[in-house]
């Protein structure tokens, strides 16, 4: 009879184990530590390409899928090329770039990807585009370099906060 018991005890206590689990906050740290959260969304600001352009502009934030990586997103640019005519420049998205944060500050890490941009709607042309920049009190500093493309090589300037 003792057996029985044992074995009783011993199933009781195997399946109690099983149903026991670890309540924690480990989904409120991985969001704490997803920098890109806290820093997503549209910024507009001031947008420079010396020589060329000077004027207000949306650049957007977004998470690309993986923690503490970010798309950065320009949608559309248009360059003068005379009085009468521009140049407009679409696809300018990058598509997973790595933040890290310090202290307050949120740091886009120099992250250069091969993209694909449009001119006029008409062309497309494989261009090398390199972001660097940083996040502090919802403002917005980036610079973006567009380099190996058929047009002048593009340094752009942004400096905006969050709408």
């Amino acid at each position: 009879m003792s057996k029985r018991i044992i074995y009783f005890l011993t199933m009781v206590f195997s399946l109690s184990m099983l149903t026991f689990t670890a309540c924690g906050d480990d989904d409120d740290d991985a969001v704490a530590d997803d920098y890109v959260s806290q820093i997503s969304g549209t910024y507009n600001g001031d947008l420079i390409i010396p020589d060329m352009i000077s004027g207000k502009q949306d650049i957007s934030i977004a998470s690309s899928g993986t923690t503490n990586r970010a798309k950065i997103s320009l949608s559309s640019l248009t360059i003068p090329t005379s009085e009468t005519t521009s140049l407009v420049v679409t696809g300018i998205e990058i598509k997973s770039v790595p933040v890290s944060k310090t202290g307050d500050t949120y740091k886009i890490e120099k992250s250069t990807e091969k993209i694909t941009i449009k001119i006029n709607n008409l062309l497309e042309m494989e261009a090398n585009v390199t972001v660097e920049g940083s996040v502090n009190n919802n403002k917005l500093d980036l610079k973006i370099d567009v380099k190996d493309i058929d047009i002048p090589d593009l340094a752009i300037t942004f400096s905006g906060t969050k709408k």
